[in-house]
């Protein structure tokens, strides 16, 4: 969202302050946004695969079921 801004010509001095970032840190992540999109790009690809891949309900429920069971024996 900030190299979006950063390209649409928004100034490092009112992204700071709207994110709570130091102007530094805006130009920084500027300077770095080749490396921030290549990076992204990846973990985006790696997230969409994982997440094609629907967990087995029942391995759900068990797991559920088993927090359920810990919590309680960590009460007594």
């Amino acid at each position: 969202m900030i190299l979006k801004r950063i390209a649409e010509g928004e100034g490092s001095t009112a992204l700071s302050k709207e994110f709570g970032l130091g102007e530094s840190t805006i130009r920084g992540i500027q300077k770095r946004a080749g490396e921030i999109s290549k990076s992204s790009n990846c973990a985006t690809n790696e997230s969409a695969k994982r997440v094609s891949y629907p967990r087995n309900i029942l391995i759900e429920k068990t797991e559920k079921a088993l927090v359920l069971w810990i919590q309680e024996l960590t009460q007594k």
